[in-house]
């Protein structure tokens, strides 16, 4: 069995690359780790998700072009937590911060930027 370390996972479908930095970019400032995995197909929702499940840290983010999501293991619905249809590069920065906030238990960053 091999160990996955204690990440967020981002899971893509074709990102916008400038969407996908400010996410990774908001996860940075929290201090803490992010794996970005491509993935063949599939919806922000879903695929936000199945990254929450694998997570060891339980929070999974996706990115489907500029659509964007974020989900948290033991969700019991399955819509996500946050989530942008076409997200601004502001956006996109919170809900980087917020997978990472919400596993360190702080309050969430909501239209700083």
């Amino acid at each position: 069995m091999i160990a996955r370390k204690p990440t967020i996972l981002i899971f893509t479908v074709r990102p916008d690359e400038m969407l996908l930095r400010e996410i990774c970019a908001g996860i940075e400032e929290e201090g803490v780790l992010y794996e970005v995995i491509a993935q063949p197909s599939g919806d922000a929702a879903t695929l936000a998700a199945a990254a929450s499940g694998v997570s060891v840290l339980g929070s999974g983010v996706a990115l489907v072009g500029c659509s964007i999501a974020l989900h948290i293991k033991g969700m019991t619905d399955r819509s996500p937590l946050l989530g942008f249809e076409r997200a601004t590069p502001g956006q996109a920065r919170d809900v980087g911060a917020n997978s990472a906030r919400v596993i360190k238990k702080l309050p969430f960053k909501l239209g700083e930027h």
